[in-house]
């Protein structure tokens, strides 16, 4: 089994969404996000950084990152944008020129801290598409399900009863010399009159 850059990225935008975390930028290859408190507790292990803001209450600093979903798209993306950038600065003196007389040119340094966004490429297999599958299975085990109905013509006035249903999952296992577990999910449409009353054994 493997999975396209189109779905990958679905289902990390699909975690980002439900996370609350704030897009920068987005394109078809990739998305700049500052996560959200919760999907930094999930994603980043920084244990000691999260315990020290719920002490003091200090307002947190949750990081950025670049998921990159198509690398070879992206860099050639970045490959055009740079060599612009070069022929438009190529005219432009690249610092103050009264200060580099005097001075002498300043490198330009890479940007840490807070500010910094890390990339990092995002396919089928990376660690960390299997953390975000992870922290959605953790956090998502009580999961509440709807059924999209059909709109069918009705009288104004009257309201669409619920219908009832009973779902039940359970584990099966066999034991001996070795073990196996297998689940089963079983569910039923019951009207109000057939709701059983007494409680389920397990």
């Amino acid at each position: 089994m493997t999975m396209t850059p189109q779905e990958v990225q679905q289902h990390f935008m699909a975690y980002l969404e439900a996370t609350e975390c704030t897009v920068i930028e987005k394109s078809p290859e990739h998305v700049t996000v500052k996560l959200s408190p919760q999907a930094d507790k999930m994603l980043t292990n920084r244990p000691y950084y999260w315990g020290f803001v719920e002490r003091t209450g200090a307002p947190a600093e949750t990081l950025s990152f670049n998921f990159v979903f198509d690398p070879e798209k992206y860099d050639e993306r970045l490959a055009k944008a740079e060599e612009a950038k070069a022929k438009t600065q190529l005219n432009a003196p690249a610092q103050d020129p009264l200060l580099a007389r005097y001075y002498g040119n300043a490198p330009v340094l890479p940007i840490l801290g807070p500010g910094r966004i890390q990339r990092e490429n995002i396919g089928y297999g990376s660690s960390r598409l299997a953390q975000i599958w992870n922290a959605s299975r953790e956090e998502g085990k009580c999961v509440y399900l709807f059924q999209q109905r059909d709109a069918e013509p009705r009288p104004r006035g009257r309201s669409t009863p619920y219908e009832q249903w009973l779902g039940v999952c359970f584990k099966v296992e066999f034991s001996c010399d070795l073990k196996r577990e297998e689940l089963f999910f079983s569910e039923s449409r019951c009207p109000a009159a057939r709701l059983p009353k007494t409680s389920l054994p397990f």
